[in-house]
């Protein structure tokens, strides 16, 4: 008997909620909408993250200005 994996929770409150803060017409109001996304994120815990990704990058020898950090980052890079 095969089992299907499980993806990320059904939120139909947290989906709504997302529609309704795109479609406010004010900061105040969208403030409003994300501290009740927030409530209901911590009531139901929709995501766990339990990985860890590490992207492997390579750059060419006639470049530089590569910067070292967590992600990659395209600007400052120069063709020498």
């Amino acid at each position: 008997m095969a089992v299907a994996r499980q993806g990320l929770a059904k939120g139909h409150q947290l989906e709504a909620s997302r529609s309704d803060w795109l479609k406010a017409k004010d900061l105040e109001e969208r403030q409003e909408i994300a501290a009740q996304i927030q409530q209901r994120a911590f009531a139901v815990v929709p995501n766990i993250p339990t990985r860890q990704c590490e992207f492997k990058t390579a750059l060419h020898k006639n470049l530089k200005g590569d910067i070292e950090a967590p992600a990659f980052f395209m600007w400052n890079i120069e063709k020498t």
